[in-house]
């Protein structure tokens, strides 16, 4: 991910040399051991509280570091998969640093998640466990895939077909609540125009009660008036 003003705003690796986070660069390939050819679970985290970047290898804590206190994530830049941005934003990326590999299930969320969270996400690939965070997913992995795609990248069988399953399962079941919210606000807001059009009504009738007893009112003043004519 780079910016206007940190070319290597956040950067994550596959063999742990060139770890970013805030244009600081941290070394890490001694914990990046895993057997060439193996999926492994790979996640940084990061949050303002404690300004400590983690690193996480199939849900371990290898390696963390603090960041300077106050700084947060600059906004509007350009997120790349595969390559380096070295020039900026969308810019300076070649031959020399494309990834080739495979890559599975890449989200993102608003929220640092917790050593327990993350081990569970490493337990198992194909447990679809990440669909669970709901609105804090701000990167889904499902949308990614939608994503223009640019040089030699190819679409391949994760074999976790009860993963996809599983988000079409979550999608609706998000679906419905949504509908559900829709429908009670709905319901809330007929149940509020009936009392407004109720307090109408009683307001009306008020109003003709009003103008019935002020016209018999003037009506008795008009008699009190001729009475009065009719003695003097």
């Amino acid at each position: 991910y780079a910016t206007s003003v940190t070319t290597f705003e956040i950067q994550i690796g596959d063999d742990g040399y060139e770890t970013y986070i805030f244009g600081v660069e941290s070394r890490l390939p001694s914990h990046y051991t895993v057997t060439s050819g193996t999926w492994f679970h790979n996640c940084v985290s990061w949050d303002t509280t404690s300004n400590a970047r983690n690193v996480y290898i199939n849900g371990v804590l290898v390696d963390t570091t603090s960041t300077t206190a106050g700084r947060t994530l600059t906004l509007g830049g350009y997120l790349v998969l595969g390559n380096e941005q070295d020039s900026g934003p969308g810019a300076g990326m070649d031959g020399s640093d494309i990834f080739g590999g495979e890559i599975f299930n890449l989200n993102m969320f608003s929220k640092k998640l917790s050593d327990a969270e993350i081990k569970e996400m490493a337990r198992d690939m194909c447990s679809g466990v990440e669909e669970t965070h709901g609105e804090v997913r701000v990167i889904k992995w499902e949308d990614v895939l939608l994503k223009t795609r640019t040089g030699n990248v190819t679409e391949i069988d994760s074999g976790c077909k009860d993963s996809l399953v599983y988000q079409l399962q979550v999608k609706l079941q998000q679906t419905e609540e949504k509908m559900n919210e829709t429908i009670a606000e709905l319901e809330q807001s007929k149940e509020e125009t009936s009392t407004c059009t109720s307090e109408l009504e009683s307001k009306s009738q008020q109003l003709n009660e009003t103008l019935g007893k002020l016209a018999q009112t003037k009506e008795d003043k008009e008699t009190y008036r001729r009475d009065l004519e009719n003695k003097s």
